[in-house]
């Protein structure tokens, strides 16, 4: 599910910058902070957890010749919550990165795409860590390879 609102994300950043770019243009960077509201369920115990804070998001792009890159990254700022349950506070922390290049040429694409962020309990209230890493290539022939040696996991500690 966040692998799709990454692409969807990093799709809507594309097309706008597709639209109004010249030929050749220079890296265009992006700085955007997007609110956090929302409960999270702990797989370790059960217990929600209501969040709020921001992710703050860098865009790069950068277009030369027959050539598109993007570079966007997730930080999470002043993300907390509260354990609805037992009322045990919780601070989130960690950082997503998404790296996507095309040539316009041949259709080659590479995506990738690395996510930790842990949310720290206090006490006794117990820690819970998100981890993801993955590459996708697309060759000229449109073959796809995928390499997930880090795929999605939930651990808690």
């Amino acid at each position: 599910m966040r692998l799709r609102y990454y692409v969807a994300t990093l799709g809507i950043a594309v097309g706008a910058i597709l639209a109004i770019a010249p030929g050749a243009r220079a890296a265009v960077t992006e700085n955007i902070s997007v609110p956090i509201n929302l409960s999270l369920t702990i797989p370790c115990n059960g217990d929600t957890v209501e969040l709020t804070g921001s992710t703050h998001i860098l865009t790069s792009v950068t277009i030369n010749g027959n050539h598109f890159s993007a570079d966007m990254l997730f930080q999470r700022q002043g993300v907390s919550g509260t354990d609805l349950t037992t009322g045990a506070k919780y601070q989130g922390t960690g950082v997503s990165h998404v790296q996507f290049s095309d040539n316009f040429v041949n259709g080659q694409r590479q995506f990738t795409t690395a996510d930790s962020f842990q949310f720290i309990g206090q006490g006794s209230a117990p820690n819970l860590v998100f981890d993801e890493e993955g590459h996708l290539t697309f060759n000229a022939n449109g073959d796809v390879t995928a390499d997930f040696s880090n795929p999605f996991s939930v651990s808690c500690g």
